[in-house]
């Protein structure tokens, strides 16, 4: 969410190819908390809380592209 996604995402055996999601950076570290817990919960059924600190630690360190998609593998198993 802070810096955005782009490329190829493969979902459910489904290959989405040029999707863009540009960066919300712009948004607070509790507005992007409370979408976050949104779609985990709400749309995709995970018990979650995130928390703004994790926000904040991304603003500090963001991970790279490659990172995001790996993360996002893990989660998805």
């Amino acid at each position: 969410m802070l810096i955005g996604l782009n490329g190829t995402i493969n979902s459910q055996g489904n290959t989405y190819a040029g999707l863009a999601m540009p960066p919300q950076s712009q948004l607070s570290d509790a507005q992007l908390a409370s979408i976050a817990t949104y779609v985990l919960n709400g749309l995709n059924g995970v018990d979650a809380h995130v928390t703004p600190d994790l926000f904040a630690t991304l603003r500090r360190t963001p991970p790279s592209h490659p990172e995001i998609k790996a993360m996002r593998a893990v989660a998805v198993k």
